[in-house]
């Protein structure tokens, strides 16, 4: 009985062990199904995106050139125009402008800038790379901090208000979707890890509780054959005593009394016939061999 309740109570600890790794995975699974969608669906603007990008590129093939000359413009403009940031700012867009115009060639700045243009959406980000990074700049142009800051500043609005640099946005953009797309890939990478160790976990479990179980059964079967061996070949065949094991074998005992009556049945009733016989040759034999049985 305790055994039966040991395992029952067992069974239903290793039942909600695994209910509990089952409802990991499945929430796993839902959030790696999530991530992939979302994944999907940044990839496929992503694609609207370079596909958008190439028909600017197309539109524009000799508009896509620059930065060598411009970033000079940038600074002469800047620098020629130090009290009037308008007509600094006025300047660049100017020439941001006509670079995208390719008739309109009447442009003082036109011809200057188109020459070395390379890709619109690298103006902007490249002048101001520039002005942070490269520290001879300063000395180059003679700029204090001030000057720079100032700079910055100017390019900043442009970023914000220069409509006529599109790709740039489109640039920033994509950087921003790619970005987004490795987290969501680390995300996913992360779930899919959470769901295989459950999954395995789970494995792990049921296959060491399949194991157990077949010992417990096992061990508990040889001991009960043990009992059983040892309770026949206690059995003498002679009155038929019976020895009840340590558990207590009372269905051998009852098998045994019943045996042991059978037996003292037949013995009377060969009595009995004996005793009825008319012949006396034979009651005698029999008698003698009753005498002798029980001399015995």
């Amino acid at each position: 009985m305790k055994l039966k309740v040991k395992l029952v109570a067992g069974f239903l600890v290793v039942a909600l062990v695994l209910v509990a790794i089952g409802g990991l995975a499945l929430i796993n699974q839902e959030k790696v199904r999530n991530v992939k969608a979302e994944v999907d669906d940044i990839r496929a603007e992503q694609d609207d995106m370079v596909e958008f990008e190439s028909s600017i590129y197309n539109e524009h093939a000799v508009a896509l050139r620059c930065f060598t000359t411009f970033r000079p413009v940038i600074v002469d403009a800047y620098i020629e125009n130090k009290t009037d940031m308008n007509a600094a700012n006025s300047i660049t867009a100017t020439a941001l402008l006509a670079g995208f115009q390719e008739k309109s060639t009447t442009s003082p700045l036109h011809v200057e800038i188109v020459s070395d243009f390379t890709k619109v959406r690298d103006i902007l980000g490249q002048a101001h790379k520039c002005f942070v990074e490269n520290s001879t700049l300063y000395a180059d142009y003679q700029l204090s901090q001030d000057d720079v800051d100032d700079i910055l500043t100017a390019l900043g609005a442009m970023l914000d208000d220069a409509m006529d640099d599109p790709e740039h946005g489109i640039k920033s953009i994509v950087e921003l979707m790619d970005s987004r797309t490795l987290a969501l890939e680390e995300d996913e990478a992360a779930a899919l890890a959470v769901l295989n160790s459950s999954i395995l976990l789970g494995i792990f479990i049921a296959i060491s509780l399949a194991i157990g179980i077949g010992l417990i059964l096992s061990n508990t079967m040889t001991s009960r054959l043990s009992d059983m061996i040892a309770a026949a070949r206690s059995i003498k065949m002679g009155n038929l005593d019976v020895s009840v094991n340590e558990a207590g074998s009372d269905e051998i005992t009852e098998l045994g009394k019943a045996f042991n009556q059978m037996i003292m049945s037949v013995r009377l009733v060969a009595g009995d016939m004996g005793m009825t016989d008319n012949e006396d040759a034979h009651n005698d034999e029999i008698s003698d061999t009753s005498v002798g049985e029980h001399g015995n």
